[in-house]
């Protein structure tokens, strides 16, 4: 399994609620150069595409 990126991470530190109680919502969706082989990731990055 592959080690969570940096905005993984900082998702996961969040609170699940603020100092008065109110949620706190919060959600990553991986982007470019995020899924595939390296050629995809490399290609998908160069171009702008996402996957």
């Amino acid at each position: 399994m592959p080690a969570p990126t940096n905005v993984v991470k900082l998702r996961n530190a969040l609170a699940p609620a603020d100092k008065d109680g109110f949620e706190q919502r919060s959600s990553h969706y991986p982007g470019v150069g995020a899924e595939g082989g390296w050629w995809d990731r490399i290609a998908g990055a160069g171009m702008g595409g996402a996957r």
